[in-house]
């Protein structure tokens, strides 16, 4: 209890929002959602404390789970009845960890409150502060920032608070040099006095920026982080990890770790997250021994690694051509009951394949499925037969297929007609084609695809073979016009067909029975089939 009274009489200062926000990840009562919200009342009843948007929407993400869904609702109608309104970001992100935990009816509600927040924002009083927002912004995103775009800044009538800055800061994010512009264009100009709020913010919107370019100027979110600390206050944990991040991104490693002890002054130790920052970094640098070092200490010290950090080393290893580093780091990661990814997998099947280890790939695909049940995606699938049948390895590839089939992807026949028509026989086209076939046979179009591939490669007889071995497919008059085209054979088999044809001219219509019925008996009969074989027999083709 003292130090929850130490709490509330630091809330009583200024930049309590920013306080409040503080206690609650640095105790890590976000971890604890009912806690949390324990805390967040009794400090609001306590010292009469008015929570800000930040506050509010920290606490409902806090408290959108099925452990405290009941938490979740009174706060929304408490925002509702004190006139403050759900941002769209925060919806978006409230409604997917509602849906995540399967609370579909409470997400239905959500978005019914957020879209009457949306209507009640929109009165006249607020649309002009909306308006006089837009048209600040929009300055500054049209115009260079100079004499004539501050003249016409301080032209425009908008009441500066926490809120609206916090509005303009989030649509500037993208210009990060504009938005620090105006964050020191309205405390020098406008006379307002920023806060813990406002500055984390800023400092918040800038890395998110940096972070996103190649060549990353940390110099800027220094200038605002260097003057923030002069003042003896504290930034957000977020801030400080985003700031840490943004140096072990830039492989700026050395001024990382000093920056870890203004973290540790500041009463920010590293954490978890700390560390796996430092595992990117290095990755991303190409020093995957350190890396992987750093990952070995921080197992050592307890710290549980997230499949992210397992994905980013892999695939790292990958990269730089050590596939079988990346095999040993992604059997410790399965060894540790980390869910395998299919992604992951297609990175590791395309390192093998690169180099010429297509037996090792088609191992590892096998291993995966049947150990693991993991369903491999279609590009791995295709990727892969392509490799083994370049190297003559049919069986395999069919195998691959069956699998295929099995997961309901695609059907895969070009490199399979190419290579059979080419290389394979007859009963591998036979092989392939009930390879195909799942719960039924596969559509006559395959089949024709297969024995036109045959007669492409001037095999017609292992065309006619082939369609011996599939009578249910024999009445197809498409099919029966490609093996008995008068363009396709040698010359001998086109003048033996000629005949036949011309017998089958002349026969009369005793001979065209005989020919019916010695059809019927050959192919399937009844139905569809049936009857498009009868007329393709009548036009006197055998």
């Amino acid at each position: 209890m003292k130090r929850a009274k130490g709490i509330l009489t630091s809330l009583r200062l200024a930049d309590s929002s920013f306080l409040l926000t503080r206690s609650l990840h640095s105790k890590q009562l976000d971890k604890y959602p009912l806690k949390a919200s324990d805390f967040f009342n009794w400090v609001c009843d306590k010292s009469g404390f008015k929570p800000s948007l930040p506050v509010y929407s920290l606490m409902l993400r806090i408290l959108a789970c099925k452990e405290t869904i009941e938490e979740f609702s009174v706060l929304v109608k408490r925002m509702s009845d004190e006139g403050c309104y759900i941002d769209e970001d925060t919806y978006r992100k409230l409604r997917h960890n509602l849906c995540k935990d399967e609370l579909i009816s409470d997400a239905n509600t959500l978005k019914e409150l957020y879209t009457k927040m949306s209507e009640e924002s929109a009165s006249d009083a607020n649309v002009k502060a909306d308006a006089n927002v837009k048209g600040l912004v929009d300055l500054v995103l049209e115009l260079d920032w100079n004499d004539g775009l501050t003249k016409k800044l301080g032209e425009l009538e908008i009441q500066l608070s926490e809120n609206v800055l916090l509005r303009i800061f989030t649509v500037l994010h993208g210009h990060p040099l504009k938005g620090l512009y105006f964050f020191c264009w309205v405390e020098e100009h406008m006379g307002y006095t920023h806060n813990a709020v406002t500055y984390n913010s800023m400092l918040s919107s800038l890395l998110v920026a940096i972070s996103l370019t190649d060549t990353p100027d940390l110099d800027l979110a220094f200038r605002v982080f260097n003057k923030y600390e002069a003042t003896g206050k504290m930034l957000l944990k977020s801030v400080y990890d985003r700031i840490h991040r943004s140096l072990t991104a830039a492989g700026k490693f050395g001024e990382a770790e000093k920056f870890l002890e203004t973290m540790g002054n500041a009463g920010d130790e590293p954490d978890n997250i700390t560390y796996i920052h430092i595992v990117f970094g290095l990755a991303k640098a190409g020093r995957m021994e350190e890396a992987c070092k750093m990952l070995g200490e921080m197992e050592a010290r307890g710290y549980v690694l997230e499949f992210k950090t397992w994905d980013i080393i892999i695939q790292r290893h990958c990269l730089a051509g050590e596939i079988d580093q990346a095999l040993n780091v992604f059997t410790q990661m399965l060894e540790k009951n980390f869910d395998a990814d299919s992604g992951l997998l297609e990175v590791l099947v395309n390192g093998l394949c690169s180099k010429q280890r297509v037996d090792d790939a088609y191992t590892l695909v096998l291993e995966m499925v049947e150990k693991v049940k993991m369903k491999p995606l279609l590009d791995t699938y295709k990727n892969l037969i392509q490799k083994l049948l370049g190297e003559r390895k049919l069986k395999e590839a069919l195998n691959l297929l069956r699998l295929l089939r099995k997961d309901e992807l695609p059907s895969y026949e070009e490199p399979f007609n190419n290579y059979i028509s080419k290389f394979g026989t007859v009963d591998d086209a036979n092989e392939y084609l009930t390879a195909l076939k799942v719960k039924k046979y596969p559509p006559v179009l395959i089949y024709s695809h297969a024995v036109e591939s045959f007669c492409k490669e001037r095999r017609e007889s292992d065309a006619r073979d082939l369609l011996d071995k599939c009578p249910h497919i024999c009445g197809d008059a498409g099919i029966l016009k490609l093996v008995t085209s008068p363009n396709l054979g040698t010359q001998s088999e086109k003048k033996t067909r000629k005949k036949k044809l011309g017998k089958g001219k002349k026969g009369g219509s005793g001979k065209k029975k005989e020919v019916r019925a010695g059809a019927e008996r050959d192919c399937c009969e009844g139905g569809e089939e049936g009857t498009q074989q009868k007329e393709v027999v009548k036009t006197g083709i055998h």
